[in-house]
């Protein structure tokens, strides 16, 4: 047997239990004071209909093989292949998210139980399908009020509504509030027209009110007392939460002009050398032989190429910077299942950073960046031309993020994109041609195969890391 391990930089606010890590396994310790409740749960008919649902990840009992005591337990979690966070979330990744969370709340309610905690972090997604991992937030339910809807509203409803009725950019938000939107920042924010919607009326403009109205502890004592003199059961909050379902339910993403949402099709590309692109990142694919776990596709835009990757890996993670790309990639995963791909926001100019405590409570995406093989196409013009990159830390860059092989596309200066690009601005990039790439590329990787495509001036290369 062996001793547990310190508690991951994420997994110190709940004192029923924490998350560690050892040898690259993610654990969970349930503790002295949380062991009672969790073994409700996990003996409860409750734990086996979310497990087979598909909505709480399974999970093995490994106490046997650690040091505790008889009040003491250790659980080890399906893996998930990727983390992602709230604010790399399309609209719809969000809105499924937090539908999942109401439908578990609801099942909850059931079988006498509730969720103590709404968190969007309590959500990852394996591929297109969203699944809650936090098995510590369910706990016994007593007679009042739902102690999460605060935070459900502030993680959910709030970034929902201001991405649908005021702009798509406002779901990076997220980002800046760990602990959720504040409802009164929200309520500002928001059009007047939100304010004749009776579910955003209820749950977000007067739900702020109320908030600001109980700020004061001993309001805040006497609204409890009131709430449970008013005989708040289950059956009521039943309705108050399938309410809340409704009006989730109710908000679509208007559609929104973005800058590369048509870029396959404006592409300077003919049939023919689309074909080819893709016949020899096909073949690049195939030359890696070994079984590849996970795979990044920056700049994925439309999800075309992703589509490759998958057929060679368990997950593909598909970055763009693109809203509306990631939203119609997502909804194309969500309506095929079977497609391995995880569509999320990204900018590589801007990568997420770590956040909350000490900046490591959510890793930042350099620390998470650990793929078998990163995929690179008609990318490096934009980051070298459009945003000053020099070219050797851009390659640099994409080394720290892969473990094994790069596939990256360079696009020569006659290439009609760049040429587009140059004209509006100086041509200051002296160093920029294929040989100042090669020798670039030479730093951190071999070349294992290039490829030209025919009647272009863009080459694709298949790298392999040194020492990999």
């Amino acid at each position: 047997m062996t001793k547990t391990s310190v508690p991951h930089p994420a997994s110190f606010r709940d004192p029923a239990g924490y998350v560690f890590i050892k040898n690259n396994q993610v654990y969970r310790k349930i503790n002295t004071v949380g062991k009672a409740e969790f073994d409700s749960f996990y003996q409860s008919k409750f734990y086996k209909e979310l497990t087979s649902r598909g909505w709480l990840i399974p999970h093995l009992d490994v106490s046997d093989e650690f040091e505790l005591t008889e009040e003491q337990a250790v659980i080890k979690p399906q893996p998930i292949p990727y983390i992602s966070y709230p604010y790399e979330w399309c609209f719809s990744q969000l809105k499924d998210a937090a539908l999942l969370t109401l439908d578990i709340q609801l099942l909850a309610l059931e079988h006498g139980f509730t969720l103590k905690d709404a968190s969007a972090f309590n959500i990852q997604f394996i591929n297109s399908r969203p699944v809650f991992i936090d098995t510590l937030s369910f706990t016994r339910y007593d007679e009042g009020p739902w102690v999460a809807y605060r935070q459900f509203c502030q993680h959910f409803l709030a970034p929902l509504l201001l991405t649908q009725q005021v702009d798509y950019r406002f779901s990076l938000f997220s980002r800046n509030f760990i602990d959720g939107l504040p409802l009164d920042f929200v309520s500002k924010l928001l059009p007047k027209k939100s304010w004749v919607n009776f579910g955003i009326l209820s749950h977000l403009h007067l739900h702020a009110k109320s908030q600001r109205h109980f700020s004061d502890v001993r309001k805040l004592n006497g609204a409890s007392s009131r709430l449970k003199s008013a005989n708040l059961n289950a059956e009521k909050l039943t309705a108050l939460i399938s309410n809340l379902r409704n009006t989730v339910n109710r908000l679509f993403m208007n559609e929104t002009e973005t800058e590369w949402g048509d870029y396959y099709q404006v592409n300077d590309y003919s049939s023919s050398q689309s074909l080819e692109k893709k016949a020899i990142v096909e073949a690049f694919l195939n030359e890696t032989h070994t079984p590849l776990s996970l795979i990044a596709d920056l700049g994925s835009n439309s999800g075309e190429f992703t589509q490759l990757c998958g057929l060679h890996c368990q997950q593909v993670v598909a970055f763009d910077v693109d809203f509306r790309a990631i939203e119609a990639l997502y909804q194309r995963c969500v309506a095929k299942p079977e497609l391995n791909i995880l569509p999320l926001l990204f900018d590589l100019t801007n990568p997420s950073p770590g956040i909350g405590w000490h900046n490591r409570e959510r890793e930042s995406f350099m620390h998470r960046a650990k793929f078998d093989l990163v995929m690179v196409l008609a990318v490096i013009h934009h980051m070298v031309i459009g945003n000053n990159v020099p070219l050797d830390v851009f390659i640099s860059s994409l080394a720290t993020m892969t473990k094994r092989y790069l596939i990256i596309e360079f696009v020569d200066k006659k290439d009609s994109q760049v040429q587009r690009m140059l004209s509006t601005r100086k041509d200051i990039f002296i160093d920029y041609n294929i040989s100042t790439f090669e020798k670039a590329i030479h730093n951190h990787f071999d070349v294992v195969k290039s490829a030209k495509i025919e009647g272009s001036h863009r080459n694709i290369y298949l790298l392999k890391k040194h020492h990999a």
